[in-house]
């Protein structure tokens, strides 16, 4: 297709995929919208798809082509993350941060990416360098060996900086959220539970970066849980979530025990009351 065709005036132009995956642009009249509504099904009818195969709604795919290990510490905890930066060398900045809660993640990453995680440097800054902005973090900035797929889908709590004092938490600065790596299977939807409500009892499982879990917690939390239900069934739900939704689930319950007077001792990993 020319540049010379796609300017023409009595064309359009609608993007749709081939079953075997490749991206096509097809012509559908211009300024009838009855024809090209038409010529839209028959394309549908032909059998090209509105989206690419292994996509559900509210998906999309982006290849990545570069990756920056940044480890996030914590409590004196490491959990591995990486930063993924876009194979389109239009996009500099990274795309999406990826945390890997489990060795199950790394290794996932690693099928995907073709890299060791471990072989990786670390950079040592808190920041997300732009790729190609200096030798100096240029070198913390790994090619991967060919450009690999990741699905991810829009943030719905992501909000525009404000004016003046940025107050976001760190899930509303989040644009992108990732849900899997493109050779991955796709999982096994999920029944969400209600929340229980009797006092002690923690909420119900949350899927990964759930937009209703700080109503969740928070009400679960009103509810006066001690120390021990903090500790035990609080814990194994607080286990089971992203590592988004955790950083909710922890700022919540932080503020929580502070108004109980209770705090958490790093060293035993447990709640305990000023009692």
């Amino acid at each position: 297709m020319t540049e010379e065709s796609q300017s023409r005036p009595d064309c359009g132009w609608v993007k749709m995929f081939h079953p075997a995956g490749v991206l096509v642009t097809l012509p559908v009249p211009a300024g009838d919208y009855r024809s090209a509504f038409a010529a839209v099904n028959a394309a549908l009818e032909a059998g090209f798809l509105a989206r690419e195969v292994g996509l559900e709604a509210g998906e999309e795919k982006e290849d990545i082509g570069w990756v920056l290990r940044l480890d996030h510490e914590k409590d004196g905890e490491i959990t591995p993350t990486v930063l993924l930066y876009s194979n389109n060398p239009g996009l500099t900045w990274s795309f999406l941060r990826r945390y890997m809660n489990t060795p199950d993640d790394v290794a996932a990453f690693e099928a995907a990416s073709g890299l060791k995680y471990d072989q990786l440097p670390a950079y040592p800054g808190n920041d997300h360098p732009e790729r190609g902005a200096g030798q100096k973090t240029d070198r913390f900035i790994v090619k991967a060996p060919k450009p690999f797929g990741m699905i991810w889908k829009p943030n719905p709590r992501y909000m525009e900086a404000p004016a003046g004092q940025d107050t976001r938490s760190l899930a509303q600065k989040r644009k992108r959220d990732f849900v899997r790596w493109a050779q991955q299977a796709q999982p096994a939807p999920r029944q969400q539970a209600e929340p229980a409500q009797q006092a002690g009892q923690p909420p119900a499982e949350q899927p990964a970066s759930n937009p209703g879990v700080e109503k969740i917690w928070a009400d679960w939390l009103a509810t006066k849980p001690d120390a021990a239900a903090l500790n035990g069934p609080g814990a194994e739900e607080y286990n089971r979530l992203s590592p988004e939704d955790r950083r909710i689930a922890w700022r919540l319950m932080s503020e929580y025990a502070k108004a109980q007077m209770m705090s958490f001792n790093a060293t035993t990993k447990k709640w305990e009351s000023a009692f």
